[in-house]
């Protein structure tokens, strides 16, 4: 049908909204951030205990998503660290390109 979202789709922009979320919050918090999975699972409810070091350094790149070990879409990343906590991902293709544009850090540039 027409207009319906693909799998890969949905999951890239529940990851987006999730990390939205967490931009939110991370300024009402200390040195330990409590932040939702940004997996691209509908629905998920976990949260991650985060240093604010670790969650800054993961925000540096905006194709980078903290996830809960388990929650994993292999077909759209990789994880590029791995604790017993929390995995750091990696978007590749087209969940890249999304991640990038919805990077709520992104400097914007405004017309001269």
């Amino acid at each position: 049908m027409a207009g319906e979202r693909t799998r890969d789709e949905l999951i890239s922009l529940n990851q987006t909204l999730y990390r939205a979320a967490n931009e939110r919050a991370r300024g009402r918090a200390g040195e330990t951030l409590r932040i939702r999975c940004e997996c691209g699972e509908t629905g998920c409810r976990d949260q991650l205990l985060v240093s604010a070091r670790q969650y800054e350094a993961v925000r540096n790149d905006p194709k980078r998503f903290l996830i809960q070990p388990g929650h994993l879409a292999s077909e759209l990343e990789r994880v590029v660290l791995a604790s017993d906590d929390f995995f750091v991902v990696e978007t590749t293709g087209q969940a890249a390109e999304l991640a990038e544009a919805t990077n709520p850090r992104r400097e914007v540039q405004l017309p001269v």
